[in-house]
């Protein structure tokens, strides 16, 4: 008889490192789990971070496509902004003539568009020597920068504020001299 109760001790033995085999499974099942939905999650937040800077970036392509979006007027901080009344934001602006294609916008999303002037209204390009530019000191350039901001995120998808600097090329109104 006493073999019999022996056996019984092993069985219960076996039965508790079985169970503890099983905790720990479960608890890796669950952690691999975890892992893959943060995965999952950061992927889906990289792919809207993705779409609202192209948005972004097809806004700045379209305002720098019409020169009409971008005179060169005003003195340094001189900000254009868009011309519906109705989103008009709160950047002080000086002038509301940005016209955009009613396609890039969203109305999921807030958008601020605007082109500041951030340079002195014509200054020479700059050259390493003189004697060398040519008929290229007859342009002066201004300098703007157009910044748009594209916010989702009240719907999660992601925000981003892109800042584009250009310069623009301006022909001198004087006389073109050459030397001989």
């Amino acid at each position: 008889m006493t073999m019999g109760s022996g056996q019984n001790k092993q069985g219960g033995v076996v039965l508790i490192v079985s169970l503890i085999f099983l905790l720990l499974l479960a608890i890796l099942a669950t952690t691999v789990s975890e892992t893959n939905l943060l995965q999952l999650r950061m992927a889906r937040n990289d792919e809207a971070k993705m779409e609202v800077t192209q948005r972004a970036l097809a806004i700045v392509d379209a305002i720098l496509d019409d020169t009409d979006n971008i005179p060169v007027v005003g003195n340094i901080g001189y900000k254009i902004c868009e011309t519906d009344t109705a989103t008009i934001p709160t950047t002080g602006c000086d002038e509301h003539e940005i016209t955009m294609p009613t396609e890039l916008l969203d109305s999921l999303a807030d958008i601020d568009y605007y082109v500041e002037r951030v340079g002195p209204l014509e200054v020479a390009v700059p050259f390493l020597d003189e004697d060398m530019a040519g008929s290229a000191t007859a342009v002066k350039v201004a300098r703007q920068q157009i910044t748009v901001s594209f916010d989702r995120t009240e719907t999660n998808q992601g925000a981003v504020t892109l800042v584009q600097g250009y310069l623009r090329l301006i022909v001198s109104t004087g006389s073109v001299t050459t030397s001989g």
